[in-house]
């Protein structure tokens, strides 16, 4: 019955009788923390700028997780180079690589981390830096102009293939 691990589960038991359920007893119960039985998901990344990379994901689905998420574990490097090998544990599903080579492959892989040790490893994520890469614009700013209008406005990209920009919104 209790089939996933490090789980609180709440029990509640009353007495029936013909006037109808007594008072009720509860009992709690965690079950024993594993360490996880599968990767993070969802691994992705975007270019920052040329040579600044970040890399996101979401925690292992719950059925695999086996107790809370306390870190992860991400290791790159650059593709065919095992001497390249970084490692770092963080505690958010987000990491930024800077100072990366133009035009090099790098592998990204990332495990996640319960009080009980390791699980699995993400499947590899391998990317491409590139050459011509325009990075954001910086100092971007926006005030509202009207209730139904902002105004926006940033610091102008120095790079020689910009021809415009598009601006987007989130809600």
């Amino acid at each position: 019955m209790l089939t996933e691990k490090g789980v609180e589960y709440e029990f509640r038991l009353a007495g029936q009788n013909e006037i109808g359920f007594g008072q009720e007893a509860v009992k709690t119960y965690r079950t024993p923390e594993g360490p996880p039985s599968g990767p993070p998901v969802n691994v992705t990344h975007h270019f920052q700028t040329p040579d600044t990379v970040s890399v996101s994901w979401s925690p292992p689905t719950r059925e695999h997780r086996n107790g809370p998420i306390t870190h992860y574990h991400i290791k790159f490097q650059k593709k065919d180079d095992r001497s390249s090998i970084q490692e770092h544990n963080v505690t958010l599903t987000k990491f930024v690589f800077t100072e990366l080579e133009e035009k090099s492959s790098y592998v990204f892989v990332v495990c996640a981390h319960t009080s009980r040790g390791a699980g699995p490893y993400s499947e590899p994520l391998v990317i491409q830096t590139q050459r011509d890469v325009v990075r954001a614009p910086r100092n971007v700013q926006a005030v509202a102009t009207s209730d139904q209008s902002v105004e926006v406005w940033w610091e102008a990209v120095t790079h020689r293939s910009v021809i415009g920009y598009q601006v987007g919104e989130a809600r």
